[in-house]
C-alpha cells in the first residue's frame, strides 16, 4: 500500500481512507467502469433495446477520448489482475450482483417497467456475457482495443441471436 501510494502521491494514510485493501483499488476501476456503463446506457435512445445498446455502448466507449491508450491498458491490467486471482475473482463477483441488479432496474425503468424476473434474467446474462469477454481479453498479450470491442460484441452478439444452438 505504501508503494501504491507514493506513485500517486498521496500518503499512506490518505490511501487507506480511500482503500482499506489493495483488492478495493482494483475493484474501485470495475465500479467505475459500471458508472460510466449506466450513464451511457441512460444516454441511450429511449427505444433501444437493451443488448442494441449495449452493443453501442461499447463501441462507444472504445472510442472514447476517456480510454486513451494508458486507461485501457490500466483496464486491461485490472481484469488480468481479477481473472488470474481467486481473491480478486470472488470479491468482484460479490460486486456483480449489485451490478447486475442497477442494470436490471435500469433495464425496466427504460421499458416503463417494473424490474422483476426477465430484467433480471437479461442483465445477468448480458453481465456475463460481458466478464467472459472482458476475461478472454485480459488473457491476450497485450490490451487491444479493436480486439475488447469485437470480444464483447461478439459476446452480445450470440446472446441477442439465442444460446440453444448446437454451434456456436
Amino acid at each position: 500500500m505504501g508503494q501504491i501510494s507514493q506513485r500517486v502521491g498521496v500518503s499512506t494514510r490518505t490511501f487507506n481512507r480511500y482503500f482499506a485493501t489493495k483488492d478495493e483499488v482494483v475493484l474501485a476501476h470495475e465500479d467505475q467502469v459500471m458508472d460510466e456503463l449506466v450513464a451511457a446506457l441512460e444516454a441511450r435512445p429511449p427505444g433501444e433495446s437493451p443488448l442494441t445498446a449495449l452493443r453501442g455502448i461499447f463501441r462507444d466507449l472504445l472510442d472514447d477520448s476517456r480510454w486513451n491508450d494508458a486507461r485501457l491498458r490500466r483496464f486491461w491490467r485490472a481484469e488480468a489482475l481479477i481473472r488470474d486471482s481467486p481473491e480478486l475473482m470472488g470479491a468482484n463477483f460479490a460486486r456483480w450482483e449489485g451490478r447486475k441488479e442497477r442494470l436490471a432496474r435500469l433495464f425496466a425503468a427504460r421499458s416503463g417497467q417494473v424490474v422483476g424476473f426477465e430484467w433480471r434474467l437479461l442483465a445477468s446474462v448480458a453481465f456475463t456475457a460481458i466478464g467472459i469477454a472482458l476475461s478472454e481479453w485480459a488473457g491476450l498479450p497485450a490490451p487491444d482495443r479493436v480486439a475488447c470491442a469485437r470480444l464483447i460484441d461478439a459476446a452480445l452478439g450470440r446472446v441477442a441471436r439465442g444460446l440453444d444452438h448446437t454451434r456456436p
